[in-house]
């Protein structure tokens, strides 16, 4: 939870959640049960939460995950990426996934 404030900070703008049908992060109160249940499902081994710190402004600018780990098929998943809008907006988002 060490990070809930910043992510508070970029991460509740409705329209990083505008096209999420699994969750809406819309306050503190909303990113605390978004980061739990990261971190509960890092606990199951099924994800892998982290931060994405941008060294330039040498602070934290995303978050997103890695899933679906399968050593058979050598293969990961990435997860929703929830990244400060105002410094990447949604075409330069889509340009970094």
């Amino acid at each position: 939870m060490e990070h809930l404030a910043r992510l508070t900070e970029i991460g509740c703008n409705p329209l990083i959640w505008q096209h999420n049908y699994r969750f809406d992060c819309r306050c503190e109160a909303d990113m605390k049960i978004y980061i739990e249940r990261a971190l509960y499902y890092k606990e199951e081994y099924s994800r892998i939460p982290f931060v994405v710190f941008d060294k330039t402004v040498n602070n934290i600018v995303g978050t997103t995950s890695f899933y679906s780990m399968s050593e058979d098929f050598g293969s990961i998943g990435m997860g929703n990426l929830i990244f400060f809008f105002e410094k990447f907006g949604l075409t330069q988002l889509f340009i970094l996934c």
